[in-house]
């Protein structure tokens, strides 16, 4: 600076002038968990420092919330506040408790309760609480902004006891062993037995409550069916005679059935000699025979048809039962193997032989004459009842044609009826006294068994008398 005064004279002088730095603010505002370690750096190496807290030191490590002010003061005496917002925030409280064990067919429940934060279970879940129902490790992680908190767990799956009751269909005259398992565990039966075994004396249910060795209840069911055996009896050793029939009856309707000749039915019928069983299977099986004897019946005649003419020599057939030694009752009252027949008809015996056997028997006489035909030359018919009717007669006819005719070749009368004769009328009048020719074509039966012979012809002349 130069001054001139009023003399004119001058002077100057000069001052040289140092301004030093103040303090410079290098603390920031934090946020952090209370579980993480935090330091406020006040910067400013060299100087000297003052905190709100007391604190010296250029770092200052705080453990609340809160605001932190820090003096900073240069070498030089250059003085400055400073200051800095702490938010401390406390972390989620996750605790899921110790390793656990549960039942098979149970589950638990795992939770971390009402917490504000993002929750994330390891099976994907985000909800604060999750069922468990099978072995493993589980995992939770809370977020809430500054803090992660996580548990795990451990959970073991206990295995049920083992079901070894089954249902029972058997006879009741059986023991009947309901068994549970072993002596490692508990057992409670509605019935009341506590013991692992029971024997079951009546149809129906029964239930049990079976706690194991690591404690995991289970109750089981089984089914009694106590069935009454069924009653076999197919009768007495038995003797028949050959012909006859023995129905056997097992019984035990709704049963299954097994005869010895392979048979599945209930009912069989024997016609031979031998033993029969049978078994009856009803849920309880049961099982009988018998014996059976078949004596032999008497024999059937050996002869029951005879073709004979009684009117020639001896005038009789001879019958012959056979069956010798047995005893015959025959329907003309006779009582021997041999009889002599001297009518047609029907024979019956009944012959019963050393075994108190009998069989009815027949045999029949038939009528086979030689064949003959007779044409009466004469006949009246006036209504008296004799000799009213012109028909031929004879014997083993098998077919016949008979015409009357007038003198003058008019037809009178026809028929091919054997048993219808011309009772001498005409158009419903009786014709007058008078000879009428007649001309008849028949054949004849030549055996016993109906053979039919050659046709043969007849003409003559009938004379109408009254």
């Amino acid at each position: 600076m130069t001054v001139t005064d009023a003399n004119g004279c001058t002077a100057s002088d000069s001052i040289s002038i140092a301004l030093h730095a103040d303090p410079i603010d290098v603390l920031q505002d934090v946020t952090a968990c209370s579980t993480t370690s935090i330091s406020l750096d006040a910067g400013n190496p060299g100087a000297s420092f003052l905190w709100n807290t007391g604190s010296t030191e250029q770092v200052l490590d705080p453990n609340t919330s809160g605001t932190y002010s820090v003096t900073i003061t240069t070498p030089e005496q250059c003085s400055a506040t400073f200051d800095a917002e702490v938010l401390l925030t406390e972390p989620p409280i996750v605790d899921l408790g110790p390793d656990t064990s549960i039942c098979e067919g149970e589950q638990i429940t795992l939770t971390v309760g009402a917490q504000a934060g993002n929750i994330a279970w390891s099976n994907g879940s985000t909800l604060p609480a999750i069922e468990v129902d099978q072995s493993g490790t589980f995992t939770v992680t809370i977020t809430n902004g500054t803090c992660i908190a996580s548990d795990a767990i451990q959970v073991s799956l206990l295995d049920l006891p083992a079901d070894l009751l089954q249902d029972i269909t058997q006879c009741i005259d059986q023991p009947t062993i309901l068994n549970a398992g072993g002596p490692e565990a508990t057992y409670l039966w509605n019935t009341g037995a506590t013991t692992p075994g029971i024997t079951a004396t009546n149809s129906g249910n029964y239930s049990v409550q079976v706690i194991g060795e690591n404690g995991c209840p289970a109750t089981f069911n089984a089914n009694v069916q106590l069935i009454q055996p069924p009653t076999v009896d197919l009768g007495a050793d038995t003797v028949l005679c050959e012909g006859q029939l023995l129905r056997l009856d097992a019984g035990n309707p709704g049963a299954s059935f097994l005869w010895n000749n392979g048979a599945t039915t209930r009912r069989m019928t024997v016609s031979g000699t031998g033993t029969y069983s049978v078994t009856v299977n009803n849920g309880c099986v049961r099982s009988d025979d018998l014996s059976v004897r078949f004596d032999p019946s008497p024999a059937s005649m050996a002869v029951k048809e005879f073709h004979t003419c009684l009117d020639d020599e001896p005038k009789y057939v001879v019958l012959d039962a056979g069956n010798s030694g047995a005893s015959f009752d025959w329907s003309t009252g006779e009582s021997s193997q041999v009889i002599m027949a001297g009518a047609y008809g029907i024979y019956y015996v009944q012959i019963t032989n050393q075994f108190n056997c009998s069989v009815r028997d027949s045999a029949q006489v038939f009528e086979f004459c030689p064949a003959t035909i007779f044409v009466p030359n004469t006949f009246t018919p006036n209504g008296d009842g004799l000799n009213d009717v012109f028909i031929p007669v004879g014997k083993n006819i098998a077919e016949l044609q008979l015409r009357v005719f007038d003198r003058w070749g008019g037809l009178l009368f026809e028929t091919t009826d054997l048993t219808m004769g011309w009772d001498g009328t005409y158009a419903g009048e009786l014709v007058k006294n008078d000879m009428y020719v007649w001309r008849m074509t028949y054949k004849f039966f030549t055996d016993e068994v109906g053979s039919v012979g050659f046709e043969q012809n007849q003409m003559g002349a009938i004379q109408v008398l009254y």
